[in-house]
């Protein structure tokens, strides 16, 4: 209610888009290397997570020394040196 009274806006046409040159905007060096910066972090954060996440899972599977049995002899569960002595047991025919 209070612009009624103003008047009208005044519209212009813009700039064409083209004409604009976007690498001298003004903006200070500081600001463009801290942008950079600032990416780059974002985006080293991210693969190192990625990386360590994978290296992690990658590392607890290694650990997991548990194997389901699947002959009937008692035991649901044994681990790699049963399973290396069972190995070294001579085949039956």
């Amino acid at each position: 209610m209070l612009l009624l009274d103003k008047g009208f806006y005044a519209v212009e046409g813009s700039v064409d888009p083209a004409t604009v040159l976007w690498e001298n905007l003004g903006t200070p060096i500081y600001k463009k290397l801290g942008r950079w910066f600032g990416t780059g972090s974002v985006v080293f954060l991210v693969l190192m997570i990625s990386f360590f996440g994978l290296w992690g899972i990658a590392i607890f599977e290694k650990l997991h020394k548990q194997w389901i049995r699947q002959d009937c002899t008692g035991n649901e569960y044994y681990d790699i040196d049963n399973a290396f002595e069972d190995f070294l047991l001579p085949k039956s025919k």
